[in-house]
Order: C-alpha cells, then structure tokens, then sequence
C-alpha cells in the first residue's frame, strides 16, 4: 500500500538494532534463554517497522499513494 523510503528502513534497523541490544544487557545476560531472545527479535522487527513507519513517514506521500490507487491502480 505505502512505499517504503530509506529513511523508513534505516530508521527499523536502528530500533530494531536497539531493542535486540538493550534486551541483550538486561534479560538475555541474566536467563541465557536462546528462545525467549529468538522470539523478542521476530516481535522486536515487527514493532520495530511500525514505530519507524510511524516516525519517518510523510502523510503528503502516504494521501499521494492512496489517491493513485483510486485513480487506476498504478503507483
């Protein structure tokens, strides 16, 4: 629907990159659990888009997008 720019997928790698590491320093030292880690990053990269989406999009491009889908479909 929404076409990503660079700075929406630089922006998810930073906060994901951040959140693995600040899991890193408080839980995964502590309980070692190679599951509960596995688990926070595939939650983590989902979050981690939509905080960025959220943060870096432009509602001038988003209404853009949706105004050329109506208008045939064609981005």
């Amino acid at each position: 629907m929404h076409k990503d720019t660079p700075k929406i997928m630089v922006g998810t790698a930073a906060i994901f990159l951040l959140s693995l590491s600040l899991y890193n320093r408080r839980r995964f030292r502590v309980d070692q659990d190679v599951l509960k880690f596995t688990f926070f990053g595939i939650a983590s990269s989902f979050s981690a888009y939509s905080w960025a989406n959220f943060i870096f999009s432009s509602a001038d491009v988003e209404a853009a997008v949706m105004n050329n889908e109506r208008e045939g479909g064609r981005v």
